[in-house]
């Protein structure tokens, strides 16, 4: 339980009270510094920091991000992860990622 805990208070210090400031899936240059064959949706929170899903705790790839109100008038959204050869990402952005992730 301690472990739970303790992982909750970092969270907590780091992620409350944030503003998400900006969102866009991972260019295809980024994912390839990791080593990634899909990109993630990437959420910024307060100008400084960058947050997006992972396939596992050993960042073996991108994950989706699962959008849930809890409301029954509206269904939960899954923003899927892209291939690195989708180039239609970065034409819906514009290419505007200035590599800062």
């Amino acid at each position: 339980m301690k472990l739970k805990t303790d992982w909750t208070k970092l969270a907590e210090t780091k992620l409350l009270g944030k503003q998400i400031t900006r969102v866009e899936y991972m260019t295809a240059e980024e994912a390839e510094r990791f080593g990634w064959d899909y990109r993630p949706l990437c959420l910024q929170l307060d100008e400084e920091l960058w947050i997006w899903a992972l396939k596992d705790d050993e960042c073996n790839d991108a994950g989706a991000v699962m959008y849930v109100t809890w409301n029954e008038e509206e269904d939960p959204i899954v923003f899927p992860t892209v291939h690195n050869t989708d180039k239609m990402v970065e034409e819906q952005n514009g290419s505007s990622n200035n590599g800062t992730k």
